[in-house]
């Protein structure tokens, strides 16, 4: 095999590294110190870094970016490691990152391909101890502040998409694999929203449940059913008798309503007067 330029061992350079061959220019044009490995019409350029790590759990190699003025012993910002994930053959990407001359784990990408964010330490990606799925987690971890998982655009008009979380089936033979979405879209102004879910059926990608700016919730979406329909109601809970309980919820100008089986009654809970008020039904 053919070498460009000698290696040392354990030897720091100063200057531009170039591996392969017909690297007359940077890739990039910027002046800066550059390290290039280029297959060229060989095939795939690769980098390796690896061991023979004995544990199961074991940093196998990773790649540090430092700045030698940082404070403390420790001079990486930033690193990508991978390890070796529950036994030799199992992997795991960690990311990193300092702050204040601390490192902490940021981004973890496991052997069953669940990704975990904003995280400092791991113990389980699912509490329920069931990791048949994949996942994306977004971890607080012990500090004041909340996770969050944000999706938007700069929108100037106003009924358009600003965001949306898809579920998709790829077994679907038709372009359209979606099998439900939740979107968020301007409606009549910039600084007005509403969201909406919409579930396949029969093919078919419907919206069925609108949530509007003003509080306004419309379920449904597809007009009227038919008198012989078997889907597109409204379900809601029933008992064996008049209630009594008084319903814990957000607080006054609410109504709660339940259908009281033994007396064929429909029930609302009027929250201003404290007190159920029924209807009966034939």
């Amino acid at each position: 095999m053919a070498s460009f330029f000698p290696l040392e061992e354990n030897n720091a350079f100063d200057g531009d590294r170039k591996f392969g061959s017909n690297l007359s220019a940077d890739i990039d044009g910027a002046t800066r110190r550059h390290f290039t490995f280029d297959g060229n019409s060989l095939g795939d350029a690769q980098i390796s870094i690896g061991g023979s790590a004995a544990s199961t759990v074991a940093v196998v190699g990773q790649l540090s970016f430092h700045n030698r003025l940082s404070g403390g012993t420790d001079k990486r910002l930033a690193s990508i490691r991978g390890e070796a994930d529950g036994a030799h053959d199992q992997g795991a990407l960690s990311f990193r990152t300092s702050l204040a001359g601390v490192a902490f784990e940021h981004l973890r990408l496991d052997k069953d391909g669940n990704l975990a964010l904003g995280i400092s330490a791991i113990v389980s990606f699912d509490p329920s101890a069931n990791n048949a799925v994949r996942r994306l987690i977004v971890d607080g971890g012990t500090g004041a502040l909340p996770a969050q998982i944000s999706a938007g655009t700069t929108q100037a008009g106003t009924a358009n998409l600003v965001g949306l979380f898809n579920f998709f089936n790829r077994s679907i033979a038709a372009a359209e694999k979606r099998v439900a979405t939740i979107n968020a879209v301007t409606d009549g102004a910039t600084n007005t929203a509403r969201l909406s879910i919409s579930m396949m059926a029969a093919g078919a990608l419907l919206e069925r449940l609108r949530i509007m700016g003003n509080g306004t919730i419309a379920m449904g979406m597809q007009g009227a059913i038919a008198t012989n329909a078997t889907g597109g109601f409204v379900g809601i809970p029933q008992c064996a008798g008049a209630p009594t309980g008084v319903p814990a919820g957000p607080g006054v100008n609410m109504a709660y309503i339940v259908y009281d089986t033994t007396n064929n009654k429909l029930w609302c809970y009027n929250t201003i007067a404290a007190a159920w008020k029924g209807a009966v039904h034939a």
